[in-house]
């Protein structure tokens, strides 16, 4: 005996709705934990360590990453001791992505997105960063992507990303994020 059609589908209605209920009441909260300052300082993270991860041959590796990060969190960076902080940033980390990887990014005008979470998103994405749950926040990352306006280095980057995920391969989430975002851009004019 299972579930009638009409049952999932009053339930999963509710569980939206209540979901964004959940996100609006988060709003001024969120609005406030994704600020540049926050942004930025993440976007560097990223970039300090991206060139101290090993690539891997395997796609859906976590521990270069892993590693790489609790490395960068030693005081100095990479060379110091390590303190109480490493883990507790590395949390800091993981949650700051999952809260940017939402839909709804603040917009810094009535056109779009800040350009900070565009550029984080890229960053993001180029450094190909995998950790425990990434391929879904890249899919979202690519979501968000394609519903913002994007220079054309942004779109010359993005083509990059796509060419590389054809050619090294991705998780199935990024995948298919990826081929719906390179249609739109083709659609579009720009690819």
């Amino acid at each position: 005996m299972g579930f009638s059609i009409d049952y999932h589908r009053d339930w999963l209605r509710q569980h939206n709705r209540e979901a964004i209920a959940r996100n609006l009441a988060d709003r001024e909260a969120r609005a406030l934990r994704l600020t540049p300052e926050a942004v930025a300082r993440w976007t560097a993270l990223i970039r300090a360590v991206a060139p101290a991860v090993a690539r891997d041959k395997r796609v859906c590796n976590y521990g270069p990453w892993e590693r790489a990060l609790q490395e960068y969190s030693r005081v100095p960076p990479f060379v110091g001791q390590e303190t109480p902080y490493s883990k507790v940033m590395l949390s800091e980390f993981h949650s700051f992505v999952a809260d940017l990887a939402q839909p709804g990014w603040p917009r810094s005008d009535k056109f779009g997105p800040r350009a900070d979470m565009v550029e984080f998103a890229l960053c993001y994405l180029e450094a190909d960063v995998m950790k425990f749950g990434s391929g879904y926040k890249k899919r979202h990352f690519i979501r968000r992507l394609q519903q913002s306006p994007l220079s054309d280095d942004q779109i010359a980057r993005i083509d990059r990303l796509i060419r590389r995920a054809v050619t090294e391969g991705t998780g199935l989430e990024e995948n298919r994020a990826y081929r719906k975002l390179a249609a739109h851009l083709i659609v579009q004019g720009h690819l």
